[in-house]
């Protein structure tokens, strides 16, 4: 008997030293019975960490991993698990919020009712589906979260958290349901094959990447023109969008822009270039006055897809970022070299590389290889899409070009009213 409350006594000691924390599987007694409890619960851990049924573990070796990583492939866990993965989830937890959800047990090793209850407020927070069950979508998210917030697991009662404005919160709350729908598609007949299996991940990922960001500037004020901004114009176009404007069909709508620098774009013409400069100009003022519009004497044509896509082509304010893009860059590729017409391309807006996808965002006219079509997106409109080679003829992977405004364009030619090379702010037509 003394020997066993020994060797209980040096396993706290180790736990204590290690991690701060004490962890107690059926150790508060050495009679019989609480000893083969604490062998089921090992038992019923190493299952969950893939041991072979046949290892033997004892209590004093269940300790809990570091807290300072976060493994996003790490096992599935659910009700009646425990162990040191389990302890790490609780964790995490504790660190994003849920502390007062875990109950008297705390971080305990043990996935009860509790700990179950705390996983789905976290699934539910975050637009997830809300089963309890800990998949590695769901470590994904914890561990991208755990990056974004404070290193002090116990913030000050008096710190407020931010209150991120409705304008905002509607475009994180539509992201997040665009992950819940593409998730949906994946698992529910019929399962759509096409693109990465970390889409509905990558979106979510964005997500929270997008919202780490807005809450690190002054929501008080208009964000200045930026990347962020670009991104957050291209967002709210995506938001109000109907389904009746952006896509190439002849039920579609004509475009008018409010800069009134800009021709009218007939609904059944090709709009990424028209998206992309309505959002350059929402975000910046930028009117970019490429293509004088013959029948409408005044009036222009942004800078066409091929020629974002052209490098050498000098586009005023923006500048290449092949090296580094980043979310708010201007993406644009050559799709077909077409040696009898011209060059197919198409542009967009960057939104970044989250879980290895590259998510861009643009109009389109048709639904192919989209997810969330009918539910969030529109066949005939704005959409938010994996970013994959464009064709098997160069340029591969397209052309980056970043938001620059010390990158003013060259002075105009006289007389001003005949220039038509772009890259005015503010000017009337």
């Amino acid at each position: 008997m003394k020997k066993a409350i020994g060797e209980k006594n040096i396993a706290h000691t180790i736990i204590a030293a290690l991690f701060s924390i004490s962890l107690i599987f059926g150790m508060s007694g050495a009679n019989s019975s609480l000893q083969q409890s604490a062998q089921q619960d090992v038992f019923a851990s190493s299952q969950a960490q893939g041991v072979r049924p046949t290892q033997k573990t004892t209590p004093s070796q269940m300790l809990l991993a570091p807290t300072s990583t976060c493994n996003p492939n790490s096992p599935t866990l659910q009700l009646g698990f425990t162990g040191t993965k389990v302890a790490e989830l609780q964790h995490l937890l504790v660190q994003l919020g849920y502390r007062s959800m875990l109950g008297k047990g705390g971080i305990d090793g043990k996935f009860g009712t509790d700990t179950q209850n705390a996983v789905k407020k976290f699934q539910q927070d975050n637009r997830l589906p809300t089963n309890g069950i800990v998949r590695p979508a769901i470590w994904r998210a914890l561990c991208t979260l755990l990056t974004s917030v404070a290193p002090s697991p116990t913030p000050s009662p008096s710190s407020q958290p931010i209150q991120m404005p409705a304008q905002y919160q509607r475009i994180l709350d539509k992201l997040r349901l665009l992950a819940y729908a593409t998730a949906a598609e994946r698992t529910t007949p019929p399962v759509k094959k096409f693109g990465s299996p970390n889409f509905d991940d990558a979106v979510l990922f964005f997500s929270h990447e997008l919202e780490r960001q807005l809450k690190a500037i002054d929501l008080s004020r208009p964000i200045p023109p930026s990347p962020l901004r670009i991104t957050i114009e291209a967002l709210n176009l995506w938001l109000a969008d109907t389904g009746k404007i952006w896509g190439t069909s002849d039920e579609t709508a004509d475009y008018n822009s409010p800069a009134q620098c800009y021709a009218t774009v007939n609904g059944d013409d090709s709009k990424c270039n028209i998206y992309v400069a309505e959002v350059i100009y929402g975000a910046t003022g930028i009117i970019q006055k490429a293509h004088a519009e013959k029948g409408e004497t005044g009036r222009y044509f942004p800078y066409r897809a091929a020629e974002w896509a052209d490098t050498s082509k000098f586009i005023p304010y923006f500048r290449l970022d092949n090296a580094d893009p980043k979310m708010g860059d201007i993406w644009a590729a050559i799709t077909e070299v077409n040696t009898f017409t011209r060059n197919l391309a198409h542009v967009g807006i960057y939104l970044g590389e989250y879980a290895g996808v590259k998510l861009y965002i643009s109009a389109r006219d048709n639904g192919n290889g989209v997810y969330g079509i009918g539910r969030v997106q529109h066949e005939d409109g704005i959409q938010i899409k994996e970013l994959v080679d464009p064709g098997k003829k160069p340029p591969k992977g397209g052309v980056f070009r970043e938001f620059d405004p010390a990158l003013a364009p060259p002075p105009p030619r006289p007389p001003p009213s005949s220039d038509t090379r772009g890259g005015c702010i503010g000017m009337k037509c």
